[in-house]
C-alpha cells in the first residue's frame, strides 16, 4: 500500500519579507508586513503592493518592469538555492526530478510585445505569436538552465495554481512517477494585472485586513515558492505533505458559492484523503483576500468544518496576495508555523476564481 505522505525537504522562497522561509515564518509571527506604498509601479497604482526587493536580488533597473525577465531571474535563483540546500541535482538523475510550477502571470510581457507590434505594422497577430506568450514559457526556461528531465507541468488555474502545482507533485512522487519533484509557483506583478484587479474595484488602497469587519479589499503581491519533495529522502526532513482535496465549483467567475459550500467540501475531502479527523488540524492557513465575500465564503466554509475561526491564520494580509503562488508561499509558511510553534498538523486552502479550490494537509512529522 502507498504511503499517504511525501517529505517535504528543501523550501526556497521569494517575498516582500525575505528570501528564507524561517525569516518568513518569523515575519509572520511578528506580525510584519512586507506591503508598502512605495513601489515601482507608484505612478500607476498608488494602493500598496508586497514588492519583491529586487536589489537583493540582483535584477536591473532596466529590467524591472519587463516581468518575465524577473520572473526568470527570480526562479532561476531560487532552484540555485534550493539545490544548494539540498543538492538534489547530485542526488538524482535528471530524469528522476520532475518539475511542478504554477503561475498567471508569465507571458504577459510576450503578449503585448505582439500586440504592439500587430497595432504598428497592421499584420495579423497569429503573426507574432511566440513561446514566451505562453505561461509554460517559464517551466521550459527552467528546463534549459538546470537538469530537469522528469515530468514537467504548468498550472495556470487563478490563485489555486500553485496548490493545484504542489498536488500534482505529490501525486507524481507518491505513485512513482518520479523520485523527486521540484513543485510551486511564481508570479511578477505587472501594469496589466494591476491594472486589472484595479478595474475591478477589489484593491485596497489601505494595508488590507482579511476578516476584519473593516476589510476593502486586496493587497498585490509578488514572488512565490518552491518544495522540494522526495518519496525516499536521505537528509533533513523539514515537514510532510500528507494528501489533498480539488474541487472545482464553477459558481461564478470571481466569486464563490454561498455559503462557502464548495470550499467547505473541498477541506473535508482533503481531511478524509489524509485520513485525518477536523480536530487533529493544528493550524488553518486561510485563503483569506481581505474582499468581502471571499472571507465570508470561507468564514463560514471553516466554522462548518472545523467548529470555529481558533485555528484560522491569514497570512496576506503580511505578504500581499501572490496571486498564481500564493498557494506555494502559504504552504511554507504553513511548514514554518508548525515547525516555529510546535503544532503538529496544518491546513492550507487556496480557493481562486472560477472556483479552483485545493486544500493542503501538512504535518510537522512524518504520519
Amino acid at each position: 500500500m502507498l504511503s499517504t505522505s511525501v517529505s517535504i525537504t528543501g523550501i526556497s522562497v521569494a517575498s516582500a519579507l525575505g528570501r528564507q522561509w524561517q525569516d518568513l515564518g518569523d515575519a509572520v509571527i511578528q506580525q510584519k508586513s512586507g506591503i508598502h506604498r512605495a513601489h515601482r509601479f507608484a505612478e500607476w497604482i498608488q494602493a500598496p503592493l508586497g514588492e519583491l526587493p529586487l536589489d537583493t536580488w540582483q535584477v536591473p533597473e532596466a529590467e524591472r518592469l519587463k516581468s518575465d525577465q524577473v520572473m526568470r531571474r527570480v526562479m532561476q535563483s531560487m532552484i540555485e538555492q534550493l539545490d544548494g540546500e539540498t543538492h538534489v541535482f547530485t542526488r538524482y538523475a535528471p530524469r528522476d526530478i520532475g518539475l511542478f510550477i504554477g503561475t498567471t502571470t508569465c507571458g504577459i510581457d510576450g503578449f503585448f510585445s505582439a500586440l504592439s507590434q500587430h497595432r504598428s505594422t497592421g499584420q495579423p497577430l497569429l503573426h507574432f505569436l511566440a513561446p514566451d506568450m505562453q505561461q509554460v514559457w517559464i517551466t521550459q526556461e527552467l528546463r534549459k538552465m538546470f537538469p530537469l528531465r522528469g515530468p514537467h507541468f504548468t498550472f495556470s488555474s487563478s490563485c489555486a495554481a500553485a496548490a493545484q502545482a504542489i498536488g500534482q507533485a505529490y501525486d507524481a512522487v507518491r505513485s512513482g512517477l518520479c523520485k523527486a519533484a521540484i513543485a510551486g509557483g511564481i508570479d511578477i506583478l505587472n501594469r496589466v494585472t494591476l491594472h486589472g484587479f484595479d478595474s475591478l474595484q477589489i484593491l485596497d488602497y489601505n494595508p488590507c485586513q482579511p476578516f476584519s469587519p473593516q476589510r476593502k479589499g486586496i493587497n498585490l503581491g509578488e514572488g512565490g515558492a518552491l518544495l522540494l519533495l522526495e518519496r525516499e529522502p536521505a537528509g533533513t526532513i523539514l515537514a510532510s505533505l500528507c494528501g489533498y482535496a480539488a474541487l472545482s465549483e464553477a459558481h461564478h467567475m470571481v466569486q464563490p458559492a454561498p455559503q462557502g459550500i464548495w470550499m467547505q467540501a473541498t477541506m473535508e475531502q482533503a481531511l478524509a484523503n489524509g485520513g485525518w479527523s477536523a480536530d487533529a488540524v493544528d493550524y488553518i492557513n486561510a485563503h483569506g483576500t481581505g474582499t468581502e465575500g471571499n472571507d465570508a465564503a470561507e468564514a463560514e466554509a471553516v466554522t462548518a468544518v472545523f467548529g470555529s475561526l481558533d485555528r484560522l491564520h491569514a497570512t496576506k494580509g503580511f505578504t500581499g496576495h501572490y496571486l498564481g503562488a500564493a498557494g506555494a508561499l502559504e504552504a511554507a509558511i504553513t511548514v514554518a508555523m508548525l515547525r516555529k510553534k510546535h503544532l503538529k498538523k496544518g491546513l492550507s486552502n487556496s480557493f481562486g476564481f472560477g472556483g479552483s479550490n485545493f486544500s493542503l494537509l501538512i504535518a510537522a512529522d512524518s504520519v
